[in-house]
């Protein structure tokens, strides 16, 4: 239910704040610093079976295992933490060891994370999987080392797709008008925008509720993302339009990284990587069987033509060059490059 009075609302948010609060004390740490913690808290919003999820318990078994032990890993899934921006901003801080977060929130951190977030910057898994495993993904990382960041590795969440409550979209007309739920995410509120639909920016942990009262008409997101929050309860449509791919990035508190042994940082790194296949592989599979699952349950599915994604990409081309200009001209020109050797999609599918 919507807040009936500004009071309630108040009380929900200190309800709220407090909850996080006791979220972020719960596990206590000596004096002398978060490098004697015993556990390593991860904050993401999805639902724990979520890939998401699935790479973070992977994550976990592979830390324990190789510290026999010493280091622990607890997974606080569905923004139980925070939101992802907050979740950000406690790592940065040194409050929280772990966030597992998209890139377009990281990009409030570094605006040259918002060259991940272009449209139809990717056209197959396999393509993003080169340029954010290769050396200008890990330059990307590396960039966050002075903003109180160690970035570890790359996930994903894959191509966002678009679900809305009104009608079925198989057009740009059909898109007119809508309320599009996005990530606060210039890059993100202008694609939307430019489609005709009007933005509406909101963290995921909101989305439920905003899409259940009618407050939003529809959201983009990954068929994973859809069913693992149980999206398609409150939609009736989803066109596959593979608008955005969505990498996401890994991120440790600098503090508490700094404050590992040399050995320990490494596992933190093999562990995050190993994980990454996991987290991955589970992403692929589930694509299909999380559609096939929603379709049964009702929702209807829509798949946008070669013509209508052309169009898409034609209106979208303005917000594209927008928002180039305002990042690091190194990072595009050497996305464009790279992607110029790799060719347009290699052998995966892309969705």
């Amino acid at each position: 239910m919507l807040f009936a009075r500004q009071e309630d609302c108040m009380k929900m948010n200190c309800l709220r704040a407090s909850l996080v609060a006791f979220a972020l004390t719960a596990a206590p740490m000596s004096v002398a610093g978060i490098a004697s913690a015993e556990t390593i808290r991860v904050s993401y919003v999805t639902a724990a079976d979520h890939p998401y999820g699935l790479g973070v318990k992977k994550f976990g078994e592979i830390v324990e295992a190789k510290t026999g032990g010493r280091i622990r890993v607890r997974g606080f899934p569905s923004g139980q933490i925070g939101a992802e921006v907050p979740s950000i901003s406690a790592a940065q801080g040194g409050i929280l060891e772990v966030v597992v977060t998209s890139t377009a929130a990281v990009s409030g951190v570094d605006k040259a994370f918002g060259v991940f977030d272009l449209p139809y910057i990717f056209e197959s898994d396999r393509q993003a999987d080169a340029i954010l495993d290769g050396p200008l993904g890990t330059a990307m990382l590396h960039r966050l080392d002075g903003k109180g960041l160690t970035g570890l590795c790359f996930w994903e969440a894959g191509f966002h797709q678009v679900t809305n409550s009104r009608r079925p979209i198989k057009s740009l007309d059909d898109l007119r008008g809508l309320k599009i739920r996005t990530i606060q995410n210039p890059v993100m509120i202008d694609a939307v925008n430019a489609l005709g639909a009007n933005a509406v920016p909101l963290p995921y942990t909101e989305v439920y509720t905003g899409l259940e009262t009618k407050a939003i008409d529809g959201q983009t997101g990954t068929y994973p993302l859809v069913y693992a929050n149980k999206i398609f309860e409150v939609q009736k449509y989803i066109a596959e339009a593979n608008l955005f791919y969505a990498p996401v990035a890994v991120l440790m508190s600098k503090k508490f990284y700094d404050s590992l042994s040399p050995a320990d940082q490494a596992i933190m790194r093999d562990a995050c990587t190993e994980a990454r296949t996991t987290e991955r592989e589970a992403n692929r599979a589930l694509s299909p069987e999380a559609l096939k699952q929603m379709k049964a349950a009702g929702l209807e599915s829509t798949v946008l033509d070669a013509a209508t994604i052309a169009a898409f990409k034609e209106k979208l081309r303005p917000v594209v060059d927008k928002h180039m200009k305002g990042i690091d001209p190194e990072v595009v020109a050497t996305l464009q490059a790279e992607l110029a050797k790799l060719g347009p999609s290699g052998s995966a599918s892309g969705k």
